[in-house]
């Protein structure tokens, strides 16, 4: 039987933040049951607009609509190629086919969840290792790898990112 989508609200939105900060695994966990994807890109589409209006009071931009612009596309882009990345090593590590909603669905509510507080001057070393934590928490428990395959596809997503960023510096530096 096909599961209804429910509206998405501003409490709704409240809630799931509030539930993956106070109850991560008990959330990712129940995740499981979902197969839609509307709800998580919704939910990170709202934190990413909060992070980028966010570091533009903070940082006070000089040209504020394309760096609010910049980092709106960021943050979505980064959380879309990082669960692609992520769902590639899911396939390899775990040697079996998940949905990619699933992985998707982990990837969008633990990066939406951190960014509510990542726009924080020097917050991002506290952020990036919470994210990490959750995306670890929501692999495991939302697509069912083991500990040892979740911390796996993380740390190999890491290493990775860095080296592709690293190989990019020649190209646009």
């Amino acid at each position: 039987m096909e599961q209804a989508i429910p509206e998405f609200s501003v409490t709704a939105y409240f809630q799931i933040a509030t539930r993956v900060m106070a109850e991560p695994g008990k959330f990712f966990t129940e995740l499981s049951k979902t197969v839609h994807i509307k709800t998580p890109l919704i939910f990170l589409a709202i934190s990413s607009v909060f992070l980028s209006f966010a570091a533009h009071l903070v940082y006070q931009f000089p040209n504020p609509l394309a760096m609010t612009s910049i980092l709106f596309t960021n943050a979505m882009g980064m959380t879309i190629i990082s669960a692609g990345l992520g769902y590639a090593l899911v396939v390899l590590i775990a040697g079996r086919r998940l949905s990619f909603v699933q992985v998707l669905s982990v990837y969008a509510y633990a990066a939406g969840t951190v960014f509510l507080a990542a726009w924080i001057p020097m917050a991002l070393w506290l952020t990036e290792v919470w994210k990490w934590w959750l995306l670890g928490t929501g692999l495991s428990r939302t697509c069912g790898l083991s500990s040892r395959q979740a911390w796996s596809v993380v740390a190999l997503s890491i290493g990775i990112m860095v080296l592709l960023f690293w190989a990019m510096l020649p190209v646009i530096t």
